[in-house]
């Protein structure tokens, strides 16, 4: 895991002032004129190359969050990506999809992909699952991967894209 910021105000950090199924959360805190629009970001690297991958958490939607989430990969140079969306303003967006999500409240996100790096003749998709704090399920499935071209999960990433305090 990598956490990586620009130290100008802008935080990662383990908290217990919110949670959604435990006592602690990750809180990531942005700040006004950092270098990149995607600090702070928050980074797993994996090396998954082809069966199903499947990957859940939970994620706060607060007023002013502006917060992207990308499966990429990078085994071969420049990074490809797969699965992907943003939000921004209570509305989550994907390529395919348009959703707009209770504010100051947690969701919990599933996605769920087959890789298969030997076919690359085939075209691979995503299914996304969003369920927010007492509502129903919403499924989305069959989503296009945001380049044609990803096959293999090598990182997945949180970045916060706002550009004023979050705090």
């Amino acid at each position: 895991m990598w956490r990586t910021k620009e130290n100008k105000g802008d935080q990662i950090r383990i908290t217990d002032e919110t949670a959604a199924n435990s006592k602690r959360s990750v809180k990531i805190v942005d700040a006004p004129g950092l270098q990149h629009v995607y600090n702070p970001h928050y980074t797993i690297g994996v090396n998954y190359t082809k069966g199903v991958v499947s990957n859940t958490f939970d994620l706060r939607v607060e007023k002013d969050s502006n917060v992207s989430f990308e499966w990429r990969d990078y085994s071969e140079g420049a990074y490809k990506t797969g699965p992907s969306f943003n939000i921004r303003e209570g509305v989550l967006r994907t390529g395919q999809v348009k959703l707009e999500l209770p504010m100051d409240q947690w969701v919990h996100f599933e996605i769920v992909a087959k890789l298969e790096a030997v076919d690359k003749t085939k075209k691979l998709r995503w299914n996304l699952a969003i369920t927010p704090a007492g509502q129903p399920r919403r499924e989305f499935k069959g989503l296009q991967f945001a380049k044609s071209n990803f096959n293999k999960l090598t990182w997945m990433g949180f970045m916060s894209n706002a550009q004023k305090s979050t705090e």
